[in-house]
């Protein structure tokens, strides 16, 4: 992957690219991610790095908690963690 692929989950950022994917793949109440600003970036960058989405949710697992707090979208790191975690479980 190269640093203009990371650089896609950066424009998306994490909490909301977690959100997101969430909502599309296990519970469409999970509404979250309709707080951020500038969705439509986001959402042209979350479609065009599909092929990446897996390691993208590997390296929010590693992500340090602080800086996923400082997220608008009202999660909490270890809520985002647990999302991604069950979305790796169902990824192929």
């Amino acid at each position: 992957m190269t640093k203009e692929d990371w650089r896609k989950l950066q424009t998306m950022g994490a909490s909301w690219f977690v959100s997101y994917k969430y909502y599309n793949h296990i519970e469409k109440q999970h509404t979250n991610f309709c707080n951020a600003k500038n969705t439509q970036s986001r959402e042209s960058a979350y479609n065009n790095s599909t092929k990446f989405h897996k390691q993208f949710l590997e390296k929010v697992l590693e992500m340090n908690d602080n800086s996923l707090n400082l997220n608008r979208i009202n999660l909490r790191a270890n809520q985002i963690k647990q999302m991604a975690k069950e979305l790796l479980e169902i990824l192929p």
